[in-house]
């Protein structure tokens, strides 16, 4: 009876050991670079749009034998340059980061939360009207500058001098894409090596209400802050 129980006792230390050994090479796996992937030359981009209809920028991301491997794209939905566009943009301003020649899905926009992501609009690549007011500009991974770190590259965009008019004068039934009326964006791109997540999307924070500034304090009240002109 002893030696029964010894042999299950050693067969059960077995299974645990195999079973900690194909986690723990999982997560070594899992934290691997990853060595396909392009590294990226660095870059500073900056824009200025006066309307939604302007609002469009395009630009590719070279690697370092100069050689375009991804492209970087920011839009409004009303912009006049999207009349080709198969993308389809839902925020007031959004931005993608796509693998340049590829006509997948899930290579148009790697801002995605995870590869799991089937919806467009599930990234951290669109600023709403509430992102971007004066109070909710410096919330986590969700203001009006967000950092992504994925594929070897860290990305890094930054909307400010927004224009929009004030809260109270937008409509209810008004459609908050065409809110901004103007802003500047600054886009930059650096080499990250340490940055081993496939899409840059990830974030530990959720994502501000569209309708109410969280970061006031007229939020706990239930109410709808006022966004005041040129913020």
């Amino acid at each position: 009876m002893a030696r029964s129980q010894s042999q299950v006792k050693n067969k059960m230390n077995r299974k645990v050991t195999l079973f900690l050994a194909i986690v723990l090479t999982r997560l070594v796996f899992a934290q691997r670079p990853h060595t396909s992937w392009p590294t990226i030359k660095p870059f500073d981009r900056m824009f200025s749009f006066s309307s939604e209809k302007d609002m469009f920028l395009h630009f590719p991301i070279m690697d370092k034998e100069n050689k375009e491997v991804y492209f970087v794209e920011c839009a409004n939905p009303s912009a006049a340059e999207l009349r080709n566009n198969r993308y389809s943009y839902s925020r007031s301003f959004e931005c993608r980061v796509a693998i340049s020649g590829r006509r997948l899905d899930v290579d148009d926009q790697l801002l995605f939360y995870d590869g799991n992501t089937t919806r467009a609009w599930e990234s951290r690549g669109g600023f709403g009207p509430n992102e971007l007011i004066a109070s909710c500009q410096v919330f986590p991974d969700w203001g009006a500058t967000r950092i992504y770190r994925f594929r070897h590259m860290k990305i890094t965009i930054s909307i400010y001098d927004v224009v929009m008019p004030p809260w109270q004068d937008i409509p209810k039934d008004a459609d908050l894409v065409d809110a901004l009326q103007s802003l500047k964006v600054r886009i930059q791109g650096e080499v990250d090596m340490a940055a081993n997540r496939e899409y840059g999307g990830f974030s530990h924070y959720s994502e501000p209400d569209p309708l109410v500034d969280p970061c006031s304090p007229d939020a706990r009240k239930g109410q709808k802050h006022q966004i005041p002109r040129g913020h």
